[in-house]
């Protein structure tokens, strides 16, 4: 029984699992990620914008795909801030 308790407190502990999935919603919270860099490539703007007009026409997989790339390159390339 004492398995079962410390089961109940662990899984207490744990963050909130937040599920990604290919929405709209999930494209506009990308969208505003990457509007919050400032200094962003031409490559990430044409990703971005690529990204945008496809989740506005309902080709959100590829439209979320677009972004998060974007967002990889903003995030792994050293860039001045």
């Amino acid at each position: 029984m004492a398995t079962s308790a410390g089961y109940s407190a662990c899984a207490q502990e744990a963050p909130p699992v937040r599920v990604l999935s290919d929405t709209v919603e999930y494209c506009t919270h990308l969208q505003q990620l990457v509007q919050e860099r400032p200094a962003r490539p031409p490559d990430v703007n044409k990703l971005f914008a690529d990204g945008r007009r496809m989740c506005e026409h309902g080709e959100v997989r590829r439209g979320v795909s677009r972004l998060r790339n974007a967002l990889w390159l903003l995030n792994h390339r050293n860039l001045p801030r």
